[in-house]
């Protein structure tokens, strides 16, 4: 006999209540969280349902991604500890190129 729960999110919590897992299958995703509460890593599918892996600093912005997608090729981005400067990308795209740019338009 097969046992199956079903739900659309769960979350593991320590004995005080604090999550620190998130299964969330409406994005989906799996987020984890420090002993703050603040979410550090988030393994998700994008909205092409490309892989994607955030890593976050305290502050919340993601500060390294590492991604999979067919047309721009493998790789990985990262941020300054605001999340929105580009500091670095690394990227294998599809035709074996590679390309390491601190500027996005590098992919065109």
């Amino acid at each position: 006999m097969e046992k199956v729960v079903r739900t659309e999110r769960l979350e593991i919590c320590r004995p005080d209540g604090d999550c620190m897992i998130s299964l969330d299958a409406e994005e989906p995703s799996i987020r984890l969280y420090d002993r703050a509460g603040r979410e550090r890593l988030t393994l998700c599918l994008n909205q092409a349902g490309e892989p994607q892996i955030g890593l976050l600093s305290p502050e919340g912005p993601v500060e390294v991604g590492i991604g999979v997608n067919p047309q721009l090729g493998s790789g990985m981005m990262i941020y300054s500890a605001q999340g929105s400067d580009l500091r670095v990308m690394i990227i294998v795209k599809p035709d074996g190129t590679a390309v390491i740019s601190t500027d996005p338009h590098d992919l065109d």
